[in-house]
Order: C-alpha cells, then sequence, then structure tokens
C-alpha cells in the first residue's frame, strides 16, 4: 500500500530508532550527571558527618578522640608523677639521675594507646613504689639522723624505668597522634572506595552507550532498507499518477534530517541513500492518499481557518471523484453553525441525501452523529468483518457493500464526547470511517488525547508539522477537482444507483422450488441484508426465544411496500408447496395491490382480498378463527394417541400433516378503524388480540402493512398490546419518528442511520425486544417475470386438487351475479330467497320463508336500480316456485308503472307467468287488491280454526309492493288516512259479516286477540277524527289499513308474506316505529339521509357506502353489510 499515512508509519517506524540514539546519547549522559550527582553527594554526605561527628560530643569519633585525649592525660600524669618521685629519690639518697641513652621504645610493643598508657602508668608505679620502700629502708645515726641503705642496683633499676618511661614520655604525642590519624584513615578508606566505584561506573555506561549505539544504527540501517527502500519510493512516486481507484494526490511530505549531526554515520548514510530526495536537509517525500488507508485527520488551524476548511472541502471531493457513487457517505457539522469555505461540498450534500448524510449545525445533533458513527464502527468490526481482515475484503466478497464514512466536523471544542471522537479517530478506519476534526487549541493547551494521535497536525505558515512525529510536515497540494464535471458526472451516476434494484433471480433458486419446510420455521427470503447475506423474514419458535411469530411492516407511498409484500408473497410460493404454507392475501385499500394473482391458480392461496373491507376483515378472522380451533381439535385427537401435541411442530414430527398459515393485510389500519364501521372495528381488535394469544401454537401468522403509525391508535380500535406482541418490525424509508414509534426509542437512532433512500431498501427487525436493527435491500420483481413465474406454478400444480375452487377473491368494487340458470337451480323452499352475499368468507344471505317465522321485507335507498334490482331477484326467484304451483301466488303492486315509468319486471316476463301472478299496475287496483288478499287470509284462518286441511293454504303468497313512495293509495293505508277517492262504488263483500256487538275474542283463535286490538285502536282513532273512512259494505266496518296491517302482522301464519320497497326514506318514517316493527327483515342501500337509521340501526355509514352493498338485518342478529345480487339477464 502507497499512501500518506503509510508513509508516515515507514519514516516514523525508523524515526523511532533514530530517536533511540538520542535517547541513548540523552540517557547515557543522564547516567554520568546521575553518576556524578549521586558520588558527589555521598562524599559531602560524608564529610558533613564527620564534620558533626567531631563538633559532637556525643558520637562515636568524639568518644573515640576523647580517649586519646584521656589517655595521653594519663600518660603525662604519670610522667609527672615519675619525675616528683625521681627528685624525692636523689634528696633521699643523694644520687642523681643520668641518662643512659638506652633505646627503650624498640623494646615496647602495643596494639593501641591504651596498652602504650598503661606501661607507662606501670614504670611510674614501679618507681614510686621501690622508692617508698627505700624511704622505709632508713636509720638513725648519731645526733638521730637518719640515714638510708643505698642499693646502687636497685636505684638503676629505678633510673631505667625512669629512662624508658621519659623515651615513651617524649614519643607520647606522635603515639597519640599516630592514633588519630589511623581514626581518619579509616574513613578516608571509605571516600576513596567510593571514587572508585563510580569510576567503574562510568566506564559501563560508556561502554552500554557504545554497544547500544552500535546496535541501533544497525537496525536503522536495516529498516532504511526493507521499509524505505528506493523501489518503495519509486512505487509511491509512481502511485501519484496513478490510474487506480483508491489513490490521489495528496502533497509533499517533508521529514526533518537537520536535528542529526552531519558528522555521525546515520546522517552519512540517509545522504548516500536519498540524495535526491534531500533538500535543505529535509527527506521530502510527494505522496498520494490511499482511500483503503481512510485514516482520519485532526488540523489544529492557528490562524488560517479558510485555508483549512479549503483543504478538507478539496480532500472530500477528491475522494467522491475517486469512490464514485454508492460507496461513499459524508456527514458535515459545524459546531459554531458557520458552513463558510464549504460552498461547493454544501451544494453537493444538498443535491445528493443518499451520500450527504446530514449537514449538521445543532450540537445535540453533532452529538448523535459522533454516537450514530461509533455504534457503526462497532457492528462492523464485531460483526461484518468477523471473517474479513478490512472492508476492501469484504467488498469483494459480498454484494452488499461497507460504504467509505467521512465525519466532518469543524471548530470542534473539546467540550463533548471526546473519547468516542477519539476511538473514532484512531480505530474508525478499521471499519472504513475517516474522520476530519478541525480545530483551534493552542500549543501550549495541547494536551487532549486527541491531539497526541499520529493523525494531528498543527498548522505552521503553508504546512501542516505532525503532532506526534515532530520532524514531518505536510505541504497539501491536492489534485485540482473540476466540481462542476464531478456534479454532472455524479448526478447521472447517482439517479442510476436510486433506481438499481436487487433482482428477484438473485434471492430465488428455481431448482430448490417448493422444497423448503415450515416444521420448525417460517423463513421468507426476500433480499439482501447489510452484510451481504440472505435476508429472510422468520416466524417460529426458534426465533428470538419463540416470540417471533407476527410483524409489523410500515412504509410510505413510495417506499417500497408494494415491493416487498409481492416479494413475501412469490417467494412464499416458490419456496413452500401448498402442503406447507398458505396464504391469505387482504388489501384494504384501493384494491390494486394483490390484483395480480386474482383468476390465478394458485394453490397457496386461500383467500385473495381485493380492495377489502372492515366486514370482510373480520369474515376472514372468524374463517380463520374456525381453522384454529379445527387444528385445536386435531391436536387433541393426536394427543389422545398417546403423543403430547403442544403445538404445529409437534403435531408434524408426529408425522401429520398441517400447513403454516400466513396472513398479510396492507393497510390493515382500515379493518380496526371505528370511523367506519366501530362494531366490526372492536370485534376484529378482539379477535386479532385472541390471535396474537393462540395463533402461534397452530402455526397462523400475521404480517400486518400500512404507510404509517403515526395516527394507528387515534381512530383503532386495535388494542395497544396486540401489537406490541407483533415483535417483527420492517420499516421502509421511515422518518426518525416513524422508527421511533415502529421499532422503539433505543432502536429508533440505529434505524435512521442505517435507512437509506434507495430502491427496495429498509430496516428489519427480528425481535423489538432482543435483537439488533439490521439493513437490508429488497428483491424486486418486473411485473412481466411474475406473470412468467405464477404461469409456472399454475403449470407445475395443474393437476392439484380443488385448484379451481382453492381460493376465495373479493372484490370491493364487484357486485355478485345471478341469473335465470342459478335461480332455477335453487329450491326456494329448501334454502329460501337469497338476496346477496356476505362481505366475507360465508354463507349467502337468504330469506327463509314460511310459517314458523316472520319474514315481511322492508328495502330501503335512494338509488332507484339498486332497490328495483333487489325486487327483480326476489321475483324471478318467486316465479320459479309460482310455475310450480299453478297458482297465483305473485302479487306485484309496481308504482313505477302507476307514474308512467318503464315497469318493474318486462313484459315479456309478466306474459310468461301472468297465470302465477296479479300486477297491480294503476292506483285504482290497490285496495281491490288488499280485499282480495285479505278475504285470502281469512278464508285461511277460518280453515285452519276449523281444522280444515287445504293443500292450497300450504302455498306461499308472495307479495311485492315496488317504489312504495309512488302508491298514494297504499301510504294513504299504511298512514291510517282516508282512502275513499281510491274506492270503488257499490263494493259487495260477501266473505264476511261483522258483528257490531263485538264479542269477546275467541281463546282458540290465535288472530282474535289481535284483531280485537286493532278494531279497539281503529275506534280510537275514528272517534278522534284520524280513522280512514272504508265502506265496509253489507255493514262491513274493518278499514283497508286494518286489513293490511293485520297481514303485515300476521300473515305469515297463512302463508302470506310482504317485501315492501322505497326509495325515500321519509315515508318510512311518517310511518313511525309501531308500523315499522311489522318488518322484521330489513335492506339499507346507500343514502345520505339521517332518516334510515330509524329503519336500521347500525354503525355502518351508510352515507359512505359503496352503491353495490347493503346493509341487512333480521331483527334478531347484528346488522351485517352485505353485496345484493346483480341481475344478469341471459339466454
Amino acid at each position: 500500500m502507497y499512501g500518506l499515512y503509510d508513509f508516515q508509519d515507514r519514516i516514523s517506524e525508523v524515526h523511532k530508532d533514530m530517536l533511540q540514539i538520542y535517547d541513548v546519547d540523552h540517557e547515557s549522559k543522564q547516567k554520568v550527571e546521575q553518576l556524578e550527582k549521586e558520588t558527589n553527594d555521598l562524599l559531602d554526605e560524608i564529610c558533613k558527618k564527620l564534620d558533626s561527628e567531631i563538633d559532637d560530643e556525643n558520637s562515636e569519633l568524639c568518644d573515640q578522640l576523647g580517649g586519646l585525649d584521656y589517655l595521653e592525660r594519663r600518660g603525662r600524669k604519670a610522667t609527672e608523677a615519675a619525675v616528683g618521685t625521681i627528685n624525692y629519690l636523689e634528696q633521699l639518697c643523694k644520687v642523681n639521675y643520668s641518662p643512659k641513652n638506652i633505646d627503650y621504645l624498640s623494646k615496647i610493643s602495643y596494639e593501641s594507646l591504651a596498652e602504650y598508657i598503661q606501661h607507662m602508668e606501670d614504670l611510674s608505679n614501679n618507681i614510686s613504689s621501690e622508692t617508698m620502700n627505700i624511704s622505709k629502708s632508713g636509720y638513725k645515726g648519731m645526733f638521730g639522723k637518719l640515714f638510708y641503705s643505698v642499693d646502687q642496683q636497685q636505684i638503676n633499676h629505678i633510673f631505667n624505668s625512669f629512662e624508658e618511661l621519659m623515651q615513651m614520655d617524649a614519643e607520647l604525642h606522635d603515639v597519640v597522634d599516630g592514633f588519630v590519624g589511623q581514626i581518619y584513615e579509616s574513613r578516608h578508606m571509605i571516600i576513596d572506595e567510593i571514587k572508585s566505584d563510580a569510576d567503574e561506573k562510568y566506564a559501563k555506561i560508556i561502554d552500554d552507550k557504545t554497544e547500544t549505539w552500535n546496535r541501533i544504527e544497525k537496525n536503522i540501517e536495516n529498516k532504511l532498507d526493507s521499509l524505505l527502500s528506493s523501489e518503495y519510493l519509486y512505487g509511491v512516486k509512481k502511485h501519484n499518477v496513478c490510474s487506480e481507484s483508491s489513490y490521489f494526490y495528496m502533497g509533499r511530505y517533508c521529514y526533518y534530517l537537520g536535528w542529526i549531526d552531519e558528522s555521525t554515520s546515520i546522517y552519512q548514510s540517509f545522504k548516500k541513500r536519498y540524495s535526491a530526495y534531500i533538500k535543505d536537509k529535509y527527506l521530502c517525500v510527494d505522496v498520494p492518499y490511499n482511500l483503503q488507508e481512510q485514516h482520519s485527520f485532526v488540523f489544529n488551524y492557528t490562524s488560517d481557518r479558510k485555508s483549512a476548511v479549503a483543504l478538507v472541502e478539496k480532500m472530500i471531493l477528491n475522494q467522491l471523484k475517486v469512490i464514485g457513487v454508492g460507496l461513499n457517505e459524508i456527514v458535515i457539522c459545524s459546531c459554531k453553525g458557520s458552513l463558510d469555505g464549504l460552498d461547493n461540498l454544501n451544494k453537493f450534500c444538498k443535491s445528493f441525501p443518499e451520500t450527504a448524510k446530514g449537514v449538521l449545525v445543532k450540537n445535540e445533533d453533532i452529538k448523535e452523529a459522533i454516537w450514530k458513527f461509533t455504534e457503526v464502527m462497532n457492528d462492523i468490526l464485531q460483526n461484518k468483518l468477523v471473517q474479513y481482515s478490512s472492508v476492501e475484503e469484504f467488498n469483494k466478497n459480498n454484494s452488499k457493500k461497507i460504504p467509505y464514512r467521512t465525519l466532518f466536523i469543524m471548530d470542534y471544542e473539546f467540550d463533548y464526547l471526546e473519547k468516542e471522537l477519539s476511538i473514532l479517530i484512531e480505530q474508525g478506519y478499521k471499519a472504513g470511517i475517516q474522520v476530519f476534526l478541525l480545530v483551534n487549541v493552542p500549543k501550549s493547551e495541547q494536551h487532549q488525547e486527541i491531539m497526541q494521535s499520529p493523525c494531528a497536525f498543527n498548522q505552521i505558515d503553508y504546512f501542516w508539522r505532525n503532532r506526534k512525529t515532530t520532524c514531518l510536515d505536510l505541504v497539501p497540494d491536492l489534485a485540482y477537482v473540476d466540481f462542476m464535471e464531478l456534479y454532472n458526472k455524479y448526478t447521472k451516476e447517482y439517479t442510476e444507483m436510486l433506481n438499481k434494484s436487487l433482482k428477484f433471480e438473485n434471492i430465488i433458486l428455481k431448482a430448490d422450488k417448493y422444497s423448503k419446510m415450515t416444521k420448525d420455521i417460517l423463513s421468507i427470503p426476500v433480499g439482501i441484508n447489510e452484510n451481504g447475506g440472505l435476508q429472510c423474514i422468520e416466524m417460529g419458535n426458534p426465533v428470538a426465544n419463540g416470540t417471533s411469530h407476527y410483524g409489523i411492516i410500515v412504509g410510505p407511498t413510495g417506499s417500497g411496500k408494494s415491493t416487498l409484500l409481492h416479494t413475501i408473497v412469490m417467494s412464499s410460493i416458490l419456496n413452500f408447496s401448498p402442503d406447507e404454507l398458505e396464504l391469505y392475501l387482504l388489501d384494504f385499500k384501493e384494491g390494486n395491490e394483490f390484483k395480480i394473482y386474482e383468476d390465478k391458480k394458485i394453490p397457496h392461496l386461500k383467500c385473495l382480498g381485493l380492495d377489502a373491507m372492515q366486514e370482510f376483515g373480520e369474515s376472514v378472522l372468524q374463517s380463520l378463527w374456525e381453522e384454529l380451533e379445527r387444528r385445536n381439535k386435531l391436536f387433541a385427537e393426536a394427543s389422545r394417541s398417546g403423543q403430547d401435541i403442544k403445538d404445529i411442530t409437534a403435531y408434524r414430527e408426529a408425522g401429520y400433516k398441517m400447513p403454516r398459515i400466513l396472513v398479510i393485510m396492507d393497510e390493515f389500519q382500515v379493518l380496526f378503524d371505528t370511523n367506519h364501521n366501530k362494531n366490526v372495528a372492536y370485534r376484529a381488535a378482539a379477535k386479532m388480540s385472541d390471535f396474537v394469544s393462540r395463533g402461534r401454537v397452530y402455526g397462523i401468522h400475521f404480517l400486518l402493512a400500512t404507510q404509517t403509525l403515526k395516527k394507528i391508535f387515534e381512530t383503532s380500535s386495535l388494542y395497544k398490546g396486540t401489537l406490541e406482541e407483533m415483535h417483527i418490525r420492517i420499516g421502509l424509508q421511515c422518518t426518525e419518528d416513524e422508527f421511533v414509534r415502529l421499532m422503539g426509542d433505543d432502536n429508533a437512532k440505529k434505524c435512521t442511520y442505517k435507512s437509506e433512500k434507495k430502491k427496495g431498501y429498509g430496516i428489519y427487525l427480528e425481535n423489538d425486544i432482543v435483537s439488533e436493527p439490521i439493513s437490508m435491500q429488497v428483491a424486486y420483481l418486473e411485473s412481466d417475470a411474475q406473470k412468467e413465474l405464477l404461469a409456472m406454478v399454475e403449470n407445475d400444480y395443474e393437476d392439484f386438487e380443488d385448484t379451481e375452487k382453492n381460493i376465495y377473491t373479493f372484490k370491493r368494487e364487484e357486485s355478485p351475479v345471478i341469473s335465470k340458470a342459478d335461480i332455477e337451480n335453487m329450491n326456494v323452499n329448501n334454502s329460501g330467497i337469497v338476496i346477496g352475499e356476505p362481505i366475507g368468507m360465508g354463507e349467502r344471505i337468504a330469506i327463509k320463508i314460511g310459517k314458523k317465522k316472520k319474514s315481511d321485507m322492508l328495502i330501503v335507498g335512494e338509488k332507484q336500480e339498486s332497490i328495483d334490482n333487489i325486487a327483480i331477484v326476489w321475483i324471478q326467484q318467486v316465479l320459479v316456485y309460482v310455475r310450480m304451483v299453478q297458482h297465483k301466488r305473485l302479487y306485484l303492486f309496481d308504482g313505477s308503472i302507476m307514474i308512467d315509468e318503464p315497469p318493474l319486471i318486462e313484459e315479456d316476463i309478466y306474459m310468461k307467468n301472468q297465470s302465477g301472478m296479479v300486477l297491480v299496475d294503476n292506483i285504482f287496483r290497490v285496495l281491490i287488491t288488499i280485499d282480495e288478499l285479505y278475504n285470502i287470509f281469512t278464508e285461511r284462518k277460518q280453515r285452519m280454526m276449523h281444522g280444515i286441511r287445504n293443500p292450497e293454504d300450504n302455498e306461499i303468497i308472495y307479495v311485492v309492493v315496488s317504489n312504495y313512495q309512488w302508491i298514494e293509495p297504499m301510504i294513504r293505508v299504511m298512514e291510517q288516512r282516508d282512502v275513499s277517492e281510491f274506492e270503488e262504488m257499490n263494493m259487495e263483500f260477501p266473505d264476511v259479516e261483522v258483528n257490531n256487538d263485538k264479542p269477546a275474542p275467541s281463546t282458540d283463535d290465535p288472530f282474535a286477540l289481535v284483531n280485537s286490538m286493532m278494531d279497539d285502536l281503529n275506534e280510537e282513532l275514528h272517534s278522534m277524527g284520524m280513522a280512514e273512512q272504508s265502506n265496509t259494505g253489507k255493514g262491513n266496518k274493518i278499514s283497508y289499513s286494518k286489513k293490511l296491517k293485520t297481514m303485515l302482522t300476521s300473515g305469515y301464519f297463512c302463508g302470506i308474506h310482504f317485501m315492501f320497497t322505497c326509495q325515500d326514506a321519509s315515508y318510512m318514517k311518517r310511518l313511525g316505529s309501531s308500523e315499522l316493527s311489522v318488518f322484521h327483515n330489513r335492506i339499507l342501500f346507500k343514502s345520505p339521509s339521517k332518516d334510515t337509521y330509524a329503519i336500521i340501526d347500525t354503525s355502518v355509514d351508510l352515507e359512505k357506502m359503496d352503491d353495490n352493498m347493503a346493509v341487512f338485518s333480521d331483527g334478531v342478529n347484528e346488522p351485517e353489510l352485505f353485496r345484493p345480487y346483480l341481475w344478469v339477464k341471459k339466454d
């Protein structure tokens, strides 16, 4: 590797040894100085001690000297005593002492002054003793005078002793001085020993210095040969103009040789080797910057900030030019908020946000950026580079590259995160992270750890001096970058990069299709992750300690959410067989998401909801719950055979077959939105909560997708705990706030940094509690290629059982159709009259017609064709029945004809069925027909009362009142108003005579009590002037209102059933709740009128309801939304 920092490392390595020579010389001098100091200090200490001992009377020395003085005094005293004794002897014996000059001292032997003095004292004592003996031997002579006998030998002995004593006394001073000298001589020997030891140590220091120096010089020579060889320097020069993508010219690096003595062999060696590179005592080498080094720079400018900023900008632009699009990420930070001097780079950052991750001026944002870079570095070093020696090696072996990241911080003041920043500067290059740090720190204050880095440079005039190796100066001279040329080129490549997708075939092997198993885990490949590995969505007990079974996907418009959903579906279909995995696909918005699977014979697909509604979603959940209960029974049955079956894995291990189920809901929030149908929303939320608790055991998994979670709980019935149990999280192009909602506070910052705005990029979190987020690129499948693959699957499963009936497809905008052929295949008596299909996976809506249950129907809707259509469907089914019984069993009051509008049923249909139906086509036949129907009712009633069985009484009579709002006589009858103008004159009613005496109602007649109550009510109204006028004929006073209401109330007992249709809800409101109560079955179509809610109390928004849908209520169960059949005339 040839580059600035490589050269710096090499020259620094040589410089270390050269410093060792200086250090060795300096160290040896210090050792000599230390030795001299220690020696002199020791000598001074000894002299001071001697002086102090002399001055100290209590010292040992003083004791020794005092003892000598004392002995000397004793000797002098012995001599004095002897002299006195000799004088006495001379007088006593009249003799005179005369020295004989005999050398007595040579005969004296002593080892100490004490022995010497003792000998003197002995001599003095002997002289005294012998003299005393002589004095005691005296005798008296004449005249009393004492005379002493003189023994000359004895006198000579005394005089000899005296002469010996006198000689000793004469030498006493010298003897004493000799012993004093001995005392001082012992101390002088210690001093000599110290000096001798110092001389030996000095010689050792010099010898060691010479030996070490020679060894270091040899090492320097070897390093110059290996590290700074002529071949290497040629390579450095060559790479300054190299076209390789990782190099660009940086400038001149100068190593100062002036600190080396020119007379030394080291300097001469440099001069001999590098004469071509040495100029003015500098070794100058032009160096390139190698991007593979990716080392950081700390530039400490003294006064010229502008040149420092320009230098960094130029370096970054050179890097952008060399590295190219896709492998660069830049974050620019200005601690003081100023971006002066960064015009080009600032423009670049604004134009290419995927390269420039931010221009930050707030300290909090800058701190966050430092933290993010630190986390990324740790992640790369601890996870991605485990099996690789460098970023370069990783990128060579993986399709998903690790980008080179640059953090440029201007005007940093060491006031926060210094430790983290220092680690980034020292270790970041290993993870492809480079830091440019611009600071302004006086030399006297450069104590920070960062400033001790080999990457730190101090500005000195026009060059930058390395802070660590102070003999190295960098003179930058970066190559010129044509910014506009770079900008234009980058724009083109940047656009291509953003649109570059990961091909689907890169994650799917056709050779392995349908081969994956789901017994233990559901693992669906969807893309490539940031580590270059296959990224799968995984669900099952082995994942995250068995907690990842459900997931949430969030991605705004254009984020690639649709791509991900299709990739999940196609990957599931191609990797698993239908025996391993079943799919339920629901799109709650627009209906285009899964449209490509429509009409495809894909056995994996069990449900396809296009533009699904809340009601449809609820029905799917209910169907899945029934499947869960079915699986629960299968587990119980298997357990009774002696096997412990606790979940789908155990069931499969026991040898049974059972596919996992994956439910994908796009825009799932619609299902739980209380602003639509709150009852459905709450029921669906409760069911989803149950699934989260139990579904995992039975292999039922959910993936819920939406554009945002921002308002998910504002109008949602979904429990917060339900979403919290969905631990798999996938975010596509999310904002940081969205990541907080989706991934949690702890993961959001990591996700924001990892997130890329490129096509198909997102963040996958295996478990939002225990896992780390990982970025990924989702594979993209072109529409044509997708169709080809689906066709392949269809062909592969051509013989698959029940492929045709395998999938339930729901299209919100489409109405289910019914034709004459469909009706003829049905048995109205057995199945009832079918009116439509549920919004979901269930049985079609049918009205059972019979005597056991009241089945009168009221249909209201503002759209004429809607209510007419359902009436036609009703009539067409009734006509099939009528043709079989050959009686007039259909009475049709057609309001359309009465106002000269097109008839409800076509004329040819009427003509074909006129023998079985009565068409009331004008207002004046309304009352007559009511009378006719009432007569049939009363006749059947009377026969039933008397136990008379008539086969015709078992036949059902269907009464259809179409467009009630246009049938004025019917309106007046229902509202109990005057109908006289519509009556036939002189009408005769031979049917029944009514006794005005009103006998008490018979308890045997089930209708008597009702009829009596109606009579009483009518009379009361009549007395109040509210009852209608009725021509009773022959005393019959039963009103038409009573007749009709009686039939509506009790007619079903006699096989008479009514269906009313009305376009205007206000007509129904005028009737009041009592009259409306006769209609147990009710259908409401779309209507803006609030009056419609009085007909059916429903949470469905009737104003926003689709035209092809209606609300049905049977008076017992919760009203349900359904899609009425559309009548299709087929030949």
